[in-house]
């Protein structure tokens, strides 16, 4: 994460309503991911506090070994 985060913009996460609710430990990662395109709100909410699908789990691998460059994004 430290390797893409350095070649991409961290996110600005003050446009998500739920902000309050990211843990101080975990919002630089958070800004990171954003940044980097691994992940994405709901509208305007990053619902932190929600675990995550297994559907939501495997977008956010794919994004990650497509963005990394070790798989091609064709489908």
């Amino acid at each position: 994460m430290e390797e893409v985060s350095s070649r991409n913009h961290a996110a600005d996460l003050s446009v998500f309503a739920d902000r309050d609710q990211i843990g101080s430990w975990a919002s630089e990662a958070i800004k990171a991911a954003i940044g980097a395109n691994f992940m994405e709100g709901y509208g305007n909410k990053l619902r932190p506090q929600q675990p995550l699908t297994r559907a939501e789990t495997a977008v956010l691998i794919h994004r990650m070994l497509i963005i990394t460059g070790l798989i091609d994004g064709a489908m």
